[in-house]
């Protein structure tokens, strides 16, 4: 059963409560204020934030930034919303202890609620938006409620309007979280265009892929991977492996990491996957060592099995991207997830840099590529080739997930 689209409500002079994805990156100008470093995932929610504006809502938005313990000034959304309007080109106002009574404008405005939304007096200012208006509440994680799976939380976020709408492709795996399941069993639901594009284009892809298919997967963490990879392993032709996944599996084998990152807790897992999928998947020939990261003198090029106690695996090798190339050549659909090493420094983001130009200069023709996840599209990002790929996901474990073909409960939870 499809998901409602956004299209089909009826808005107008109604309040909706628009779930999107609001976990940007953050930095700090040269004044020291802190500054939204990469506006993508924002400019992915635009369409519906824009629609519901357009459509005379008064639109209430709830998003997330990190792990906030508490409320972190650290974490505010105050930078994100400022954001968000200049995208929209609309006037930004901050609703703060000063303010008594919302403003009146002839034209529709951004305003961020930095208090508490329970507080009578944000409640009482919410229900003075007009139409047009768009409200953004303070980090929904800052409530410890939200991923406690509180029905009174739910309750009381749920006061605030009378549509809930989805449009974070990002956070819909989570199956405790107030903010994506509650809200759509309170109030009529409706998925956000860019959820809906997500699952478009990642359905067909799921069940027909053109074949070879193949998944370039890197990384550090194998927890939030691992039960996807399984399902994929299922699905796909072949799988390349590079950064902590790799360094994982050689654990597995028994081999000496050094001081290489790698979660350690996982290598049961570990070895029934490479057991059970072992002619599927093809693990780093050469690898790029070295005593740390700052220690430049100590890099070498070494084989998996003859890493000394004292080196760290920070990259793919030479004959390994030639490896890779080769096979990412014979493919048809591609599906990348995670850095082959540590990208962020020059002297290791080779195999990174490598395969993520040759991965992008097949898509749009030669193959499908999709790609996802935070790094993998800070990687993009750095290459500058982020228009030459087929599909950029905004969710990093939903798209896995998605393509092992689990079940995700905020999207089943938007199915009537």
């Amino acid at each position: 059963m499809p998901m409602k689209s956004l299209k089909t409500a009826d808005v107008k002079n109604k309040t909706v409560i628009a779930r999107v994805d609001l976990d940007t990156p953050l930095g700090k100008d040269s004044s020291g204020n802190i500054i939204v470093r990469d506006d993508y995932r924002l400019q992915r929610i635009l369409p519906t934030i824009q629609w519901l504006a357009s459509h005379k809502a008064k639109t209430v938005v709830i998003g997330h930034l990190r792990r906030p313990k508490g409320w972190d000034k650290d974490k505010s959304l105050l930078p994100v919303a400022q954001t968000m309007a200049d995208l929209l080109k609309l006037k930004f106002i901050v609703i703060d202890e000063k303010v008594e009574r919302l403003p009146h404008y002839d034209i529709p405005h951004v305003f961020f609620f930095a208090e508490d939304f329970r507080a009578e007096k944000s409640k009482r200012l919410l229900k003075d938006l007009n139409p047009g208006d768009i409200a953004v509440l303070e980090n929904i994680r800052f409530y410890p409620e939200e991923e406690k799976d509180s029905e009174e939380f739910a309750r009381e976020l749920a006061s605030l309007g009378e549509i809930y709408v989805n449009d974070s492709f990002a956070t819909v795996y989570h199956a405790n979280q107030v903010s994506i399941m509650r809200l759509a069993t309170l109030l009529p639901h409706y998925a956000g265009f860019e959820l809906e594009k997500e699952t478009k284009i990642l359905s067909q892809v799921l069940a027909t892929p053109e074949r070879p298919y193949l998944m370039m997967i890197g990384g550090v963490k194998l927890s939030e991977k691992l039960a996807a990879m399984s399902g994929i392993l299922n699905h796909c032709d072949s799988v390349i492996v590079g950064g902590g996944i790799a360094t994982l599996f050689y654990l597995a084998q028994g081999y000496e990491v050094g001081k290489s990152l790698a979660e350690k807790s996982k290598i049961v897992e570990a070895k029934d996957i490479l057991r059970n999928y072992k002619s599927k998947i093809h693990l780093p020939v050469d690898v790029v060592v070295a005593r740390s990261p700052e220690e430049e003198k100590s890099i070498r090029v070494t084989k998996p099995d003859e890493v000394s106690p004292e080196e760290m695996i920070l990259d793919i090798g030479p004959e390994t991207i030639k490896k890779y190339s080769e096979i990412i050549r014979e493919a048809k659909t591609v599906l990348w997830s995670g850095p082959m090493g540590l990208f962020e420094n020059k002297h290791f983001a080779h195999g990174t840099k490598a395969l993520g130009r040759l991965f992008a200069s097949r898509s749009q023709g030669l193959s499908f590529g999709i790609a996802g996840g935070g790094d993998t599209l800070a990687a993009i990002k750095m290459l500058g080739v982020g228009e030459d790929i087929d599909h950029l996901s905004t969710g990093g474990s939903s798209m896995l997930q998605y393509l092992s073909g689990i079940k995700l409960p905020g999207i089943e939870v938007l199915k009537d």
